[in-house]
């Protein structure tokens, strides 16, 4: 005959911690276990057992009314540490029933028992390496993002020009000041090349701006001076966000074989580095054992005052892409999308870091996913 003991608790238990359930904090739960016993009494051994077994399958019971996300990944992970140390996460544990069958000498134990949610979820989430099944992307990037300033730049108009050829001359001579292809400034009857130096670690990249001509467009060079040089606030910065977002981030500085002066080079020539340049550093950061090798520029747009708030205000453009180096040539991975990105501050300084940290939360966080989900494909 079945031995119930502490039946008489049932109602009390409920009723006081159906209120304690309230809280986002803390969940109450009921399990219950069945085992064998040696003897037609259960030791306490085997008690302790049973109900230990019942307040696993309680917390299991918990985590099944979980929303189907956090199930998903709650499934993908390994969660006998947490069972193992479970009372951690009990605040209360009672017996309900105790119910002991001699002949078959087994017991049933059901319990009750009151879980500290906040703490277990924290620590399955780090167990499981996030809050959600989304895959984590955590092997070595090399990383050469380039800081760029602009240090002038230089728009041309986009007067309408005529293309009727009978007009062409009175055109020119109602334009005043009509600036023509490659610089030259149309005056009346007189043309005048404007020419410009280019220095070290100094960038004239070609930006297109359209102009409208009898139904066709012609394109016009808009230029603008870049320095390479004493931009490694930026990129430290740039850097430290990266890392912060959860990229495994590897400043090329730290890799032998990396020509940080000659890559500066290429970039105040050009927006693109050069053939040699880039396997050049593949090779390098290959060498070194590194999976991927992210790449690109943080152009720093020239700085305005904003009329109402008296800040500073300052772009940031970023432009990057991520190299696969595991075969046994390089694979671009992923291009990322270049955007703009506002900052402002009171002061330059303030108004550019506040600029470069949105860039790399934004950017980086966007080349984690995408590699993420590569990384499962």
């Amino acid at each position: 005959m079945p031995i119930v003991r502490n039946l008489g608790l049932v109602l009390g238990i409920i009723l006081t911690f159906s209120a304690f359930s309230a809280n986002a904090q803390i969940a109450v739960e009921q399990g219950s276990a069945t085992i064998a016993i040696n003897k037609t009494k259960p030791s306490s051994a085997e008690r302790i057992l049973a109900e230990k077994d019942a307040a696993i399958n309680a917390y299991k019971r918990y985590l099944a009314k979980l929303p189907t996300t956090k199930q998903k990944m709650i499934r993908a992970c390994d969660l006998r540490a947490i069972e193992d140390r479970l009372d951690d996460y009990l605040l209360g544990q009672f017996v309900l029933t105790e119910n002991v069958d001699k002949d078959a000498r087994r017991m049933t134990s059901v319990v009750k028992v009151e879980i500290n949610t906040a703490s277990l979820l924290l620590d399955i989430d780090e167990v499981c390496h996030g809050p959600d099944p989304t895959p984590r992307f955590n092997a070595e990037v090399a990383a050469i993002m380039i800081g760029r300033k602009i240090t002038s730049q230089t728009l041309y108009d986009d007067s309408i020009e005529k293309t009727i050829a009978v007009n062409q001359q009175a055109d020119m001579l109602n334009s005043t000041n009509q600036m023509g292809f490659e610089g030259e400034n149309i005056s009346n009857s007189s043309i005048q090349t404007t020419t410009s130096q280019t220095n070290l670690n100094v960038n004239e990249a070609n930006l297109t701006a359209k102009l409208k001509s009898g139904g066709h467009y012609i394109q016009r060079a808009a230029k603008k001076t870049y320095s390479t040089a004493s931009q490694s606030v930026l990129e430290a910065q740039m850097y430290s966000e990266l890392n912060n977002i959860g990229m495994n981030v590897v400043e090329s500085t730290y890799i032998p074989g990396i020509n940080l002066r000659q890559i500066r080079l290429d970039y105040g020539d050009s927006d693109e580095l050069s053939q040699a340049t880039e396997i050049s550093i593949a090779n390098a950061v290959k060498d070194d054992g590194i999976p991927y090798l992210l790449i690109g520029t943080l152009d720093v747009g020239l700085s305005e005052i904003d009329p109402i708030s008296g800040n500073y205000i300052t772009n940031v453009l970023v432009t990057a892409k991520v190299l696969n180096l595991q075969n046994r040539r390089p694979v671009l991975a992923l291009v990322a999308k270049p955007e703009p990105y506002v900052g402002m501050g009171r002061n330059e300084e303030m108004a550019t870091i506040s600029a470069v940290t949105k860039a790399a939360e934004h950017v980086g966080q966007d080349i984690l996913d995408r590699l993420a989900v590569r990384q499962v494909q």
